[in-house]
This record gives C-alpha cells, structure tokens and sequence, in this order.
C-alpha cells in the first residue's frame, strides 16, 4: 500500500477514534493539525482549512472534558433569579398602577394572607386603587406577569446578540429561566383556581378560561424550547454565548465589479 494513503487512513482512524472517545467517554478529542493531512487539489485543501478553522474559532460549546457543573453558583443564581424575577413582577405592578393614581404602601416578601395561604411576595395600595373588576384592576394584575416574561424575552435577546459578557450569562440565562417558570406557574394557579393569583383575577374579570391562558403559556414554552435548552446549558455553564464588542465590530466598504456593498461584520 502506497505510504502516503497508509498515513491518510491512520491519521482518520485516530481523529474519528478520538471523537468516539470524546463523545462516549467525555474526554477531548486528540487534537491534529489540519495542515498535515496532505490533499492532491490544493485550491479546495485550503477552503477546507479555513472552514474548519472558522467552525473552530466560532464555536462557543466548551472542551467536553473540562465541564463541570458548579452546584454552589447555580444555586447562587437561582437564587439570585428568584429575586430579580420577583423584583420585576412587582415593578409591573407598581408602575402600572402609578400610571393610574395609585401609589404602593408596602411590598412584604413571604406573607400570609387572612386565610393563612402562603404568597412568595405580597403588594399594597393606598386608598385610590381602582375599583375591583374594572379595567384599571385587569391591566395592574396583568402587568406583573408580562413583565416577568417581557424581560425574560430581553435577557435572550441580549445574550444571542453577544451583548452580555461571558462571566454574566450563567446568572441573567438563569435569571430568565426563572422568569419563564413564574410566568407559567402564574397560568398553573389560575387553572387550579387559585383566587389570590394575578391571572386568575383576570380570568374573573374578562371572562377568559384560564385553561386558554395555560395552554397559551406552554405553547409559548414550546415555540421557544430551542432557545430555553440553550439557557439551561449556558446556565450550568456548560456553554456560553458569543460575546461582541465594539473594537470587534467594524463596517467595511467592499468594492466588487458590478456593485460596492456595506458589510457589518462582527468578530467572536
């Protein structure tokens, strides 16, 4: 056998042995250099190189064997989302009912009602809210969860943007996990008919079947599920977002032989 194909397949048995390792085993895959592969079309040799070497320098996935989930930060940041989702939903709520004349008198963290019934966070109006069941009560009720997914839409939106540094993402991904499970958990307590939740205050008073609202949410859920899986990854720190930043963006004019185009390009 020619030596230069016998050094080919060798080279081909180690990497693809070593990505069966990677993958099985969770160790990193030996790492050969692409040049020395030798290939008899030169022009498509060097494509090949420059795409792997790209696909290389674009990828944000970490090396399989190094990952390690870190429980005490993710609890950290749950925790940390726990409160800055309830910070935002009661924020809905009070500029919401500014903007109607009334102010908030109290904001009390795990209070029981008259009923004894456990809330996570309890709000409190003057004298001026609005009259129970009109419009006014529906839209600062409604507030408080759409705030809460408003800004898990924010945070994702961010973070696929590169706008979020590396050592931020685990805790604001985590931060909008939480947000979008308040949000449904909110449409769960109108289902079961639960009287102090804000979507069943709107239910009672539009009419609207809170199923309709459950359903709503998990389609949501669904339509999204690409990008919550990203979150979860990026919130245990097993992957990360392209972070971009200003020295790294540039516009080029790029003059061709039938037109001159504007190219934004953004380096990782």
């Amino acid at each position: 056998m020619n030596k230069s194909l016998e050094s080919i397949l060798g080279k081909v048995a180690t990497i693809f042995s070593g990505l069966l390792l990677s993958l099985n085993l969770g160790c990193s895959a030996p790492r050969t250099s692409y040049s020395e592969i030798p290939s008899p079309i030169e022009d498509r040799t060097e494509h090949a190189y420059a795409t792997k070497e790209s696909i290389t320098q674009n990828s944000t996935a970490k090396d399989p064997g190094t990952l390690k989930v870190n429980a005490g930060k993710c609890l950290a940041n749950i925790l940390g989302g726990v409160v800055v989702s309830i910070a935002w939903h009661e924020s809905g709520h009070a500029l919401v009912a500014r903007a109607f004349g009334t102010k908030v008198t109290d904001i009390k963290i795990s209070d029981k009602d008259e009923e004894g019934n456990w809330h996570p966070c309890t709000i409190f109006y003057d004298e001026n809210y609005p009259e129970y069941g009109s419009k006014r009560d529906t839209m600062i009720a409604l507030a408080g969860p759409l705030t809460e997914r408003l800004m898990a839409e924010v945070i994702n939106y961010n973070l696929r943007n590169g706008n979020v540094p590396e050592k931020c993402q685990p805790f604001l991904a985590t931060a909008s996990l939480v947000s979008r499970y308040f949000f449904i958990n909110e449409t769960l307590c109108a289902e079961r008919g639960m009287p102090e939740s804000d979507l069943s205050i709107v239910s009672k008073n539009t009419g609207i079947n809170p199923e309709i609202m459950m359903s709503a949410a998990l389609f949501d859920a669904v339509l999204n599920a690409r990008r919550i899986a990203k979150e979860v990854r990026v919130a245990l720190g097993k992957e990360t977002y392209p972070h971009n930043t200003r020295a790294n963006s540039r516009l080029e004019l790029v003059p061709s032989p039938d037109s001159i185009g504007l190219v934004y390009t953004r380096e990782f």
